[in-house]
């Protein structure tokens, strides 16, 4: 999902048409959003965001058809392209809730909470 959506933030394409392959409900909803507004400001992107996502609990425990999932993502290096020298930017926290529809996973639930949440 975030290949995509970084992808899409290079080029300001504000819903990239492989997002559903990944991302479902609110979590691709929060994706949209993030994108039409960085282009609604005419912000592009440069670079790529160091993600390590951790998935936390499966369930139920046999046969899971969500995980919860937990990351710290380090964004100092994907910021607008027009502003290459900022480094005030900080790791956010983000959960996220992905959903097995007995054929695919796909993020259905996130949460990006503000810059520094990692600490």
């Amino acid at each position: 999902m975030w290949a995509v959506v970084v992808d899409a933030s290079h080029d300001g394409v504000t819903e990239p048409p492989e997002l559903g392959d990944y991302a479902q409900g609110q979590a691709h909803a929060l994706m949209v959003q993030a994108l039409e507004s960085a282009a609604e400001e005419g912000v592009t992107y440069s670079g790529d965001p160091v993600l390590n996502p951790e998935v936390i609990s499966l369930a139920p425990e046999e046969n899971p058809t969500t995980a919860d999932i937990e990351d710290c993502a380090d964004g100092s290096a994907w910021i607008p392209a027009e502003n290459r020298t900022d480094s005030q930017i900080k790791p956010r926290r983000i959960e996220a809730t992905a959903s097995y529809d007995g054929l695919v996973w796909r993020v259905s639930e996130m949460r990006i909470w503000e810059p520094g949440s990692c600490d």
